[in-house]
């Protein structure tokens, strides 16, 4: 199943004050960290950002923990700027066969909520060069993905049109 994410409003404050200005999202949408990342299917997300807060065990990046249990329910596989706003093409990987039972259970609740017609909000993943008085990203180094939560940093964030398969 593929979905079309409102990834955050250009401009718009996210929960912690944060924001992205346009020149710095079409920077990095233009850099070949993002060609890159988007070939291969690098950012990705889950359910909830549990698993990339989690505490690192020893000589593990924090975010991996989304591999190492197995909340790994989607990829992006586009990004472009629309009506002021980040914007994403997403798959959500949910032929269910081929998974251990705690990855069905993930991509098994994002499917039947999508497939119901829930537009579940999101929120993202991002490593950035911050300005700290204004908490302004300066530069994205890397977009990780997004994870589907029911507490977005951004209000307008989330799915916006679930394209069945």
């Amino acid at each position: 199943m593929d979905v079309s994410i409102k990834l955050f409003e250009i401009g718009e404050k996210a929960g912690d004050g944060s924001f992205f200005r346009e020149n710095v999202v079409r920077e990095y949408l233009n850099s070949n960290e993002c060609k890159n990342a988007l070939e291969s299917h690098q950012m990705v997300g889950g359910v909830t950002h549990h698993h990339r807060v989690k505490e690192p065990e020893a000589g593990m990046a924090q975010s991996d923990h989304i591999l190492m249990e197995g909340n790994l329910t989607h990829y992006i596989k586009e990004l472009f700027i629309k009506d002021n706003a980040l914007w994403g093409m997403a798959v959500i990987m949910d032929d269910l066969k081929d998974y251990d039972e705690e990855s069905k259970k993930y991509i098994a609740t994002i499917s039947r909520a999508l497939k119901n017609g829930i537009n579940l909000p999101i929120s993202m993943s991002i490593k950035a060069y911050w300005n700290e008085r204004t908490n302004e990203a300066e530069k994205i180094i890397d977009i990780l993905g997004f994870d589907f939560t029911l507490d977005p940093s951004f209000r307008s964030a989330g799915v916006k049109y679930i394209e069945r398969r």
